[in-house]
């Protein structure tokens, strides 16, 4: 199970008009979206990597081979020794995990996802402190949630908008409606 190894968060280079991302990811617009500068949030965009689209998949046999070899090794070795406590000191796992992590088949391409991985028990985890640029909340999300998302903005000192159909455009275009913090 690889998604014992790390943390993950994704991300989309998407304009926050994308319908498919409101429906699939902001809980059919009752969600929400986060703005993050990637320049500025350094944690953040230091382990953040494109996703990589493909047709094919990947045989990672012979590298998981390679690795259970290692680690069954490293026992042998340290119990030879005499050690009570195995201590595998071997991130090799957690780049595997990060590498298949940020692998998709093509026909998600559309999502032009980003993937920030860190390894599970890496300092600071299961968070990266980042500051949001912005808020967007869905055209459907619910009071309570909304009332919370500009309580949250507020304390950051953030925009936050509301997106709403724009009734008038040929083409379904989503707007973002500024929201009053209160």
């Amino acid at each position: 199970n690889f998604n014992a190894f790390i943390k993950a968060t994704s991300l989309t280079k998407n304009g926050v008009q994308s319908m498919p991302m409101w429906a699939h990811y902001g809980s059919n617009h009752s969600g929400f979206c986060i703005s993050y500068d990637m320049k500025a949030n350094v944690a953040l965009g230091s382990c953040t990597l494109p996703v990589q689209y493909t047709n094919d998949r990947l045989d990672i046999t012979r590298l998981m081979r390679e690795q259970a070899q290692k680690v069954s090794d490293e026992i042998d070795r340290q119990t030879i020794m005499g050690k009570k406590t195995i201590v595998l000191d071997d991130l090799t796992i957690i780049f595997i995990t990060s590498m298949l992590c940020n692998i998709k088949h093509s026909s998600w391409s559309y999502e032009q996802e980003f993937r920030c991985t860190t390894g599970a028990t890496a300092k600071g985890m299961p968070f990266i402190e980042a500051k949001p640029n912005e808020i967007f909340i869905g055209m459907n999300c619910v009071p309570f949630h909304e009332k919370r998302l500009l309580e949250i903005a507020d304390s950051w000192n953030i925009p936050v908008h509301k997106m709403k159909f724009d009734e008038c455009s040929e083409t379904y275009a989503l707007v973002a409606t500024d929201q009053k913090q209160k």
